[in-house]
């Protein structure tokens, strides 16, 4: 049994080869935002097309996180993090080689199987090298370090694309990568592979796949097909009957995916859907303000980079007091806390773009980013302490599963939303940033009803971290 009073060396190494990657992979997506528009005017790519060039990568990261997190309970967790970012590097040269829309929508996919191997034995290297009272603080910094890349890669996004070329918002990131390899081959010990017979739950994985890519790719058609048409509502439909299906193959299971004694226990469920509904009403907000400001304001992809800075300058600076605040609160506290700040941050928002007031938006984005910097290390840390000996790293990937999962369902539905205000022949143009000869202020209210779904999820995520709140685990159980 592992012992976190006795880590196998200073574990401030591994924070650092872990937090060095997870802002290669947070740049990955913040500069892509920025550059979304780009991309689609240089590829000539359909409204379909652009929005699947966030989706993808984002579809295999949410489907792959849970098989990689058993991988890695299975094998350790070193050996499969370096063959992810080895992985992760090619595949980000690959993409700047692309001949056309659809060769990079197939490597921004084998990007985002190599960014779930990363993300979801990350957080586990870091909870098993450092010791209970020190793991609060470990997260905070853990978080910051996406925050870190979501402050320089919009305005790193804006630069390269109009001073480098495009091909650039994905070869940046190789130095940074190759350093993270070094360091890694070094530094990472993690932890030794779990004994006994372990299996991966091949049934509840492929149902979960599909489930996902059936709802994510029935809402994306929206934008060109409309929301009546039976193909839309068909796939959902078909994704949410596959539910009884999942939870049939999952009592089955040997090592389930979904193991009802861990999601009985400790209010490990409410933890995990109150995760995926604050990531969906949260996520989305970063591609959402990036169109705004290129087709609302008029503004340029760096411009547009700059007027984000307020969100992940506050997320950093939340995030960087979490040492602080977990020695006076605890995760869950902390978590309804951070949820009930991102909720006030979106009303901001949305008020201020619906009254014209453009200083009530950096208001609103950096009320927002401060509580998401406060929610994300306090409800990770609030997992790794609920879960079982021996279930940390499945248990924090299907944290980050139904996390990306909700981001994944809401950025889809909110990009056809916003593109839904314009003409059938216009959606293309939406999100290449260019209005197409509309009045700007005619796509005003797709992005006034793209916020006040995100409102709607964040109120559900408030309600569950309130409700999960009163359910703390005995002290005595959590080492």
């Amino acid at each position: 049994m592992h012992d976190h009073a006795k880590p196998v060396q200073s574990p401030w190494l591994t924070l650092l080869v872990v937090c060095t990657v997870s802002t290669l992979l947070a740049l990955n997506g913040s500069t892509l935002n920025i550059a979304l528009p780009v991309l689609v005017r240089h590829f000539d790519a359909d409204a379909s097309a652009g929005s699947w060039l966030l989706l993808s990568y984002m579809m295999a990261n949410s489907a792959t996180l849970v098989i990689f997190g058993r991988l890695g309970d299975m094998t350790g967790q070193r050996p499969i993090y370096l063959i992810g970012l080895t992985t992760f590097t090619v595949s980000s040269i690959l993409c700047g080689f692309a001949p056309n829309i659809e060769t990079l929508i197939v490597v921004r996919c084998i990007q985002g199987l190599s960014s779930a191997i990363l993300l979801t034995n990350g957080a586990t290297l870091i909870h098993g090298a450092f010791p209970p009272e020190l793991l609060g603080k470990a997260m905070g910094y853990y978080t910051a370090s996406f925050s870190v890349a979501s402050l320089v890669g919009p305005t790193l996004g804006g630069f390269l694309v109009e001073a480098a070329g495009w091909q650039w918002v994905f070869w940046f990131n190789v130095p940074l990568c190759l350093l993270g390899l070094y360091w890694g081959a070094r530094h990472l010990r993690g932890e030794p592979p779990l004994d006994g017979d372990q299996s991966l739950d091949v049934g509840g994985n492929i149902i979960t796949m599909v489930s996902l890519l059936l709802l994510t790719f029935g809402i994306s058609q929206a934008t060109d097909l409309g929301w009546a048409n039976v193909q839309v509502w068909g796939l959902a439909l078909v994704a949410v009957l596959l539910v009884p299906v999942l939870v049939r193959i999952e009592r089955r299971a040997k090592d389930p995916i979904f193991d009802p004694g861990v999601l009985r226990t400790n209010g490990v469920v409410g933890i995990y859907v109150g995760g995926a509904l604050n990531a969906a009403g949260r996520f989305p907000l970063v591609t959402i303000m990036s169109l705004y400001f290129q087709i609302i304001l008029g503004r340029s992809a760096l411009s547009a980079g700059l007027w984000l800075l307020p969100m992940p300058i506050a997320t950093i600076s939340a995030a960087m007091c979490m040492g602080w605040l977990s020695s006076r609160r605890n995760a869950r506290q902390l978590s309804t806390a951070g949820s009930a700040l991102g909720l006030m941050g979106l009303i901001t928002v949305t008020l201020s773009i619906t009254t014209g007031v453009e200083w009530g938006i950096l208001v609103g984005l950096a009320i927002t980013g401060s509580g998401t910097g406060v929610f994300l290390g306090a409800n990770a840390t609030a997992l790794l302490q609920a879960l079982p000996e021996g279930k940390a790293g499945v248990g924090n990937a299907v944290r980050l599963m139904v996390q990306n999962g909700g981001t994944l369902v809401a950025t889809a539905a909110v990009l056809t939303i916003i593109t839904s205000s314009a003409a059938p022949g216009l959606r293309s143009a939406v999100l290449g940033g260019d209005p197409g000869g509309m009045d700007p202020s005619e796509l005003l209210p797709g992005f006034q009803w793209g916020l006040i779904a995100m409102i709607v999820l964040s109120v559900g995520g408030l309600l569950v971290c309130i409700h999960n709140q009163r359910i703390m685990r005995p002290p005595h159980l959590r080492k």
